[in-house]
């Protein structure tokens, strides 16, 4: 009786089987349910850019020895080969910038100023002859007439084209002797000593004992020392010249060039 009544109380203490198979499915649903953990994620691994300084070599004689690791080779590109090119710039001529200005004047375009001379106007750039001679640049400031009526058309014309560019010295031909005297007055009275030099070769090229008078006076003028040094020269250092030349009239109207010759005649007898 007594064993009886104590397997009935131990059957009553312990729960069934099945209890005990519930009771851990629950705990390993409670289990799953739970979030998990991560782990934190290793930093990434930094990538050296160095050469391994040695690396083992295999075992010689039971020890190991470190050997150098080969150096990277420097690849050297070669230069490319310079070719021998026969060719040059054209250079000759007037430049670009010439060429636009003469093209915009014969057309008239673009014009600000209108030079009056003795046959008409001709009209010009305000900047192109204020560039030439701070005379012109004065004068034109402040108006767009430049009067030269009391020269002739063909001076005022070569004028400006030598402004321009037009006019060198082996396209410098007046058509008189008038009209080259006149440019070297319009030369003289705006500051244009490159055009003055113009005329100058102009009366060198043409002098004569009928006109080396009229030229030293016209160099004493005008501001030509050299040009009358250079005519007086000419004159002492040819004997039928200087005759011809100190027994003119026209000579005795200038008194300083008589006297600069019979010095020169004293000096020699």
């Amino acid at each position: 009786f007594h064993i009886q009544k104590l397997l009935s109380v131990a059957t009553i203490a312990m729960p069934p089987k099945n209890a005990q198979a519930k009771k851990a499915s629950q705990k390993a649903k409670a289990a799953a349910k739970r979030p998990v953990e991560k782990e934190p994620e290793s930093s990434p691994r930094r990538v050296s850019t160095r050469t391994e300084e040695s690396q083992e070599s295999p075992h010689v004689g039971g020890s190991t020895t470190a050997s150098p690791s080969p150096s990277p080779q420097l690849v050297l590109k070669a230069s490319p080969a310079r070719l021998q090119v026969d060719f040059r710039a054209n250079s000759g001529g007037q430049s670009s910038l010439e060429e636009g200005l003469v093209r915009l004047r014969r057309n008239s375009q673009l014009c600000d100023v209108n030079i009056t001379s003795g046959f008409g106007k001709i009209p010009a750039h305000r900047a192109v002859l204020a560039a030439h001679s701070e005379v012109l640049a004065r004068q034109l400031q402040d108006t767009a007439e430049l009067d030269l009526h009391q020269a002739s058309h063909e001076a005022v014309d070569m004028v400006v084209k030598f402004c321009y560019g037009e006019v060198r010295e082996d396209a410098f031909v007046p058509t008189s002797p008038k009209v080259n005297e006149e440019i070297l007055k319009i030369s003289s009275d705006f500051g244009l000593p490159a055009l003055s030099d113009l005329c100058a070769a102009r009366l060198a090229a043409e002098a004569t004992t009928a006109n080396v008078v009229a030229s030293v006076r016209l160099c004493e003028d005008y501001g030509l020392p050299r040009l009358r040094t250079a005519l007086v020269k000419g004159i002492v250092e040819d004997p039928l010249v200087l005759d011809a030349v100190a027994k003119d009239p026209v000579t005795l109207t200038h008194p300083a060039l008589m006297r600069e010759l019979l010095a020169y005649i004293a000096s020699k007898a």
